[in-house]
């Protein structure tokens, strides 16, 4: 029997990616997301489930359905919500809807987990570079993944030594369909040049970093903050402003 992973989330660009690396290592992956589309991803490994993991009795029935397929072992929380308004308009409801749905909801579903039988089990929680950073606009977004910090740490001391690792990836900019209004051809370029890398973030890249980290190949690993974001956060800002020297290109 397959043990059952729950990925929340499932039907945005990394959740597809993370869902159906775990179904090609084994796992049984119960895809939660609050857009129908989600459905669609129905397969033989694949269990769809309607839901809004901001609600905490959507979660209960997420569990509930996991648990009757197989050992619910692993958890991949990859919400967000948004609130893209300079700080002068942004009131206290819409941060308490990010904050819901991008933090209080991974806590929620890490307690759902908790709860299982397994004897060891497993949880990524997908936050974001902006953790670190700050950008005009963004500071409900940036806030929230902040706080997947204290909850990825916390869950990791708390119930590391009952069995349950906590880690938590941040990916850089990741050019997914909810992206694509805000990145046209020229802001990708520029974005390149931002990355030591020489291209973006991938799906994939965050998909088969959270397989590694859910694997028995992991488990040492717990409480980690681990970015997939081809060095952005080692670079000196000011070195974006001008090109690499053609001479130190040459010899690297």
């Amino acid at each position: 029997m397959r043990s059952v992973v729950v990925v929340l989330g499932a039907s945005g660009g990394i959740g597809r990616a993370v869902t159906a690396d775990q179904v090609a290592h084994g796992r049984h992956v119960v895809a939660v997301a609050r857009g129908e589309n989600v459905l669609a991803m129905r397969d033989e490994y694949v269990t769809p489930v309607l839901g809004d993991a901001a609600k905490p009795e959507d979660l209960e029935e997420v569990f509930s359905v996991a648990a009757r397929i197989g050992p619910v072992d692993a958890l991949v929380h990859s919400v967000f919500a948004d609130a893209r308004v300079p700080l002068t308009q942004l009131d206290p409801a819409a941060m308490q809807q990010v904050f819901a749905a991008g933090a209080t909801s991974a806590l929620k579903a890490a307690q759902l987990l908790h709860r299982q039988p397994a004897r060891t089990t497993a949880c990524v929680l997908v936050g974001s570079i902006h953790a670190g950073f700050g950008e005009a606009g963004m500071a409900a977004y940036s806030t929230a993944k902040a706080a997947l910090r204290g909850i990825s740490r916390s869950l990791a001391v708390e119930w590391g030594p009952e069995g349950m690792r906590t880690n938590l990836v941040e990916p850089g900019f990741v050019p997914v369909p909810r992206n694509e209004p805000l990145a046209d051809d020229a802001v990708l370029e520029q974005l390149r040049r931002a990355y030591p890398s020489p291209r973006l973030c991938t799906p994939d890249d965050v998909a088969h970093l959270t397989t590694f980290l859910l694997s028995d190949k992991a488990d040492f690993i717990n409480g980690a903050t681990i970015p997939v974001d081809g060095g952005a956060g080692a670079v000196l800002p000011e070195t974006l402003l001008r090109p690499l020297p053609a001479a130190y290109a040459k010899e690297q």
